[in-house]
């Protein structure tokens, strides 16, 4: 209870996976209820959810668990574990969460798990390659360069996408709560979908190349 918020779910998506044969007096209590706590309620298929879940949370615990065994494994692991410091205590967190937990989670949602790790062993051997190359320099800044840019327009906005429907306005959060009382929320309006992929036009992105300007010529010297 310690770790109560009153404001835990204020401005965070609350995704809703109807079943169809879920009944629209259900939906839209649900819907509701994520609106009175402050969330953004948008729709998602079983199978959407379960392939954007492997990708933004088990593939990190699963490289959180790749990572952790390959400094334990290593002869060197004494050292490593005296040199570490928050960073690789961070990368690791999710290894330490209940592994009856973390198998399920895997063995329920198998092809999703694997074709992220797959995606992400191709840019792990992206990188590799443009830090293994000595005429890429340019090439892996700004790889990083944009990589940073990026996740912190991000950390400060989510990326959204307009649902179909455009120009219909979603009721406040105080009439969602009277609306989910008589079940009438959303009823005969196109269900909406947001996929949480997508990314941000960069807004950056004048500073960004003024950076890698400078870099360049920092590079050329």
């Amino acid at each position: 209870l310690h770790m109560a918020e009153a404001a835990l779910f204020e401005g965070r998506p609350y995704a809703i996976v109807p079943s169809v044969r879920a009944v629209p007096g259900a939906v839209n209590a649900v819907v509701g209820l994520a609106q009175v706590l402050g969330a953004r309620p948008f729709f998602l298929d079983p199978d959407e959810h379960d392939a954007y879940a492997a990708a933004i949370s088990h593939l990190p615990l699963l490289a959180s668990v790749a990572l952790f065994n390959l400094a334990r494994k290593s002869n060197a692991w004494p050292e490593l574990a005296n040199l570490s410091g928050p960073a690789f205590r961070d990368l690791t967190r999710l290894a330490s969460g209940e592994p009856e937990m973390s198998h399920d989670i895997f063995m329920t949602n198998r092809e999703n798990v694997v074709h992220w790790l797959q995606r992400y062993i191709g840019e792990l051997q992206r990188l590799g390659d443009l830090i293994a190359s000595e005429g890429e320099d340019e090439a892996l800044f700004r790889s990083l360069a944009e990589t940073q840019i990026e996740r912190n327009i991000f950390l400060e906005k989510l990326p959204q996408r307009d649902p179909p429907g455009l120009g219909v306005e979603l009721p406040s959060s105080a009439d969602s709560f009277l609306q989910m009382l008589t079940g009438t929320l959303w009823q005969e309006r196109q269900r909406a979908k947001e996929i949480t992929d997508a990314m941000r036009e960069r807004a950056e992105k004048q500073a960004w190349e003024e950076r890698l300007r400078r870099r360049k010529i920092d590079l050329d010297e």
